[in-house]
């Protein structure tokens, strides 16, 4: 009845949220610093602070997955009347965010490292617990669990994500070329392969399943 339709609804939510944040969490972690120097590095921004904020950037990218996750599986406790549960463990993930935040901080910092990663660590790494927290307590308490079509869904689209991955490093690793064919432009080679990522992933997620028509056209309707 409500609670299969419910069911339905989740496995599609979470099918299509993880289809896009994988390959945007991916994307971030396999080229964080070209991104950031590529669209950023001017000015008063050089280099040397790409490379920093690159490295910030890899530890929140890993963490895309969980935040996204949280919007997803939050709404069946608030179905139910249960807001305590939610805001109960995202306190549990502030307090985890603040506290490894600063240990992290500090004892980078004093390893001669750069301690605001760090932060970013902290951030995913809370995420990840409050996400997780979510997740088993829908379980255990009956109310949600992922179907066989949305783990094959995952799967799907964690394969996709593998087969952007590797082609982005491999355009990284013919980087000078491209950049060479472009006239030179970093910001132009940058969006190429912002651009020809995407269509990458695209093909990828229909050659594993992980798009189907039948999918994007059900939940157009909707």
């Amino acid at each position: 009845g409500d609670r299969e339709a419910g069911s339905r609804t989740m496995d599609e939510g979470l099918g299509l949220a993880m289809a896009l944040t994988f390959p945007a969490a991916a994307a971030l972690m396999a080229a964080p610093v070209f991104l950031i120097d590529a669209f950023f590095a001017r000015g008063a921004f050089t280099s040397a602070d790409a490379v920093a904020a690159g490295a910030a950037l890899f530890h929140f990218a890993w963490g895309v997955p969980a935040f996204v996750l949280i919007k997803v599986l939050a709404p069946p406790f608030f179905a139910r009347e249960d807001t305590k549960t939610p805001m109960r463990f995202a306190l549990i993930s502030v307090v985890i965010n603040t506290a490894l935040g600063a240990g992290l901080f500090f004892w980078l910092k004093q390893s001669g490292q750069m301690g605001f990663t760090g932060l970013a660590i902290a951030t995913s790494a809370a995420s990840w617990v409050n996400a997780l927290l979510l997740a088993g307590t829908l379980a255990r308490r009956g109310w949600y669990r992922p179907g066989p079509r949305a783990v094959s869904g995952l799967i799907r689209a964690f394969l996709a994500t593998l087969i952007l991955t590797a082609a982005i490093w491999a355009m990284l690793w013919q980087l000078p070329a491209i950049q060479g064919a472009l006239g030179g432009s970093k910001e132009i080679a940058a969006a190429v392969i912002v651009l020809a990522g995407g269509f990458i992933y695209t093909f990828a997620a229909f050659l594993t399943g992980a798009f189907r028509l039948s999918d994007i056209r059900q939940a157009l309707r909707r």
